[in-house]
């Protein structure tokens, strides 16, 4: 599928981030987080089928005779059979590589924990700080305002 040295340059470059970025940062991964990917490509998915219904041509290098009818040249609209099949191979292929960079995850996690002792008091990552911050009484819901305010009025005054 990668047939240029350019081509597989540039995905091998990108999977290398990911991996050293999963390693490296300390933002929580949830197995959960594959819902995101996974609609971004049927959303792609569906653009791809109605672009080419549409009869939309992609140009290539601006020549009017360049132009051809195939965003890709493996997801062809041509037989839907085989578009579906490699929409749904792209999907079990997130879900496959949703679940490698969890394990690694896990991985780094207990690196950590192995190294630096069982860090229960300390926060894994901003969004874990955003969430405690989010329970503090200037983030709070005015209903859950209100609540505090009664509580606070039903306490005694010594």
């Amino acid at each position: 599928m990668l047939k240029t040295t350019m081509s597989q340059v540039k995905h091998t470059a990108n999977t290398v981030y990911v991996v050293v970025d999963m390693l490296v940062i300390g933002a929580p991964f949830r197995v959960f987080h594959m819902f995101f990917p996974i609609t971004l490509g049927s959303c792609y998915a569906i653009f791809n089928a109605i672009y080419f219904l549409n009869d939309g041509p992609t140009r290539m290098f601006g020549d009017e005779e360049g132009a051809r009818h195939l965003a890709y040249n493996f997801l062809s609209w041509h037989k839907p059979v085989e578009a579906i099949i490699t929409c749904v191979v792209a999907m079990f292929l997130c879900v496959i590589a949703q679940i490698v960079l969890f394990v690694l995850f896990r991985l780094r996690v207990c690196v950590w924990q192995k190294l630096y002792g069982d860090c229960e008091g300390r926060m894994d990552s901003e969004l874990q700080n955003i969430v405690v911050m989010s329970q503090s009484a200037s983030y709070n819901t005015i209903d859950e305002g209100l609540e505090e305010k009664r509580v606070a009025e039903k306490r005694p005054v010594k």
